[in-house]
């Protein structure tokens, strides 16, 4: 997911806060000096808060595979260097549901595609890509699919006229993944992950702690927590209170809901679109 700046701030922020209002709860039974108290509470939230929002920062504008995933992708992209020009055709069109229209440019009836996953793009392919849209009706847009971009490459891109998207190693790896296409014989699926009842039960759960479960979290914990100052046998008011503002945290590091502003439709969707048509 890619978040701007001032979302991923507050984020933080509110992250942070909340944390640390919980601490401040459970401390202040303890600690009985205030001010180290407040102290030791506006230490936790300083830190927390540089440690989160540049965490965030890098988990939401650069996309990760996982290590297991990168070493697999790996050797999916090193095989294709070793691809004869016939076998890379073939395999882009399948993988892309797409016809070749002239050397690195693909279309089908939703999009062209400008593909090369054996080198970065450089200036001299934008160029050719875009020069061969100037001369299209316009009616479809045009995507970069590579496994990088060089500096040169990106300055054009920031000055065209155009909205081209650019697709990395990520995208197109998950668009292997969603497909169950890759590009080498010795690596024709990948290994399975074996998830038992816990797991799914766990990712279920986590699943369902969405951004907009946010608020009823919030209210639910602040109020019991707000009730045990004024009653006898608080711990418990203050145990689930505490456990109710944890989830609330958990909903506000939510990956499937962002802005779809923000948010650019991957590979997999693309080809499905088409291919529903």
């Amino acid at each position: 997911m890619i978040k701007n700046k001032f979302a991923i701030f507050f984020d933080s922020l509110i992250i942070c806060l909340l944390t640390s209002f919980v601490i401040f709860i459970w401390s202040s039974k303890y600690i009985k000096n205030a001010i180290f108290c407040y102290f030791v509470c506006i230490l936790i939230f300083l830190l927390m808060f540089v440690v989160i929002f540049n965490y965030s920062l890098k988990k939401y504008n650069i996309k990760k595979l996982s290590i297991k995933d990168i070493k697999f992708a790996s050797v999916c992209f090193n095989s294709l260097i070793n691809f004869s020009h016939h076998e890379l055709i073939n395999f882009y069109e399948k993988l892309f549901d797409a016809k070749q229209i002239s050397n690195n440019i693909f279309s089908n009836n939703n999009i062209y595609f400008y593909i090369d996953l054996q080198k970065h793009l450089t200036d001299s392919d934008f160029l050719n890509a875009n020069q061969f849209y100037l001369e299209t009706d316009k009616s479809l847009p045009l995507i970069f699919v590579s496994i990088g971009f060089t500096e040169e490459f990106n300055k054009l891109l920031s000055l065209s006229s155009f909205n081209y998207q650019t697709y990395e190693s990520a995208d197109v790896f998950n668009l292997m993944k969603n497909t169950n296409l890759y590009p080498a014989s010795e690596t024709q699926s990948q290994p399975k992950n074996i998830k038992n009842t816990f797991l799914k039960a766990k990712t279920k759960f986590i699943g369902a702690l969405t951004k907009n479960k946010f608020k009823n979290f919030f209210l639910s914990g602040l109020s019991l927590i707000l009730i045990s100052i004024f009653i006898p046998y608080s711990i418990y008011y203050q145990i689930f209170g505490t456990f109710f503002l944890i989830l609330s945290i958990v909903c506000l590091f939510d990956k499937s809901t962002n802005n779809n502003q923000n948010q650019k439709t991957s590979l997999t969707s693309l080809i499905k679109k088409d291919a529903d048509k």
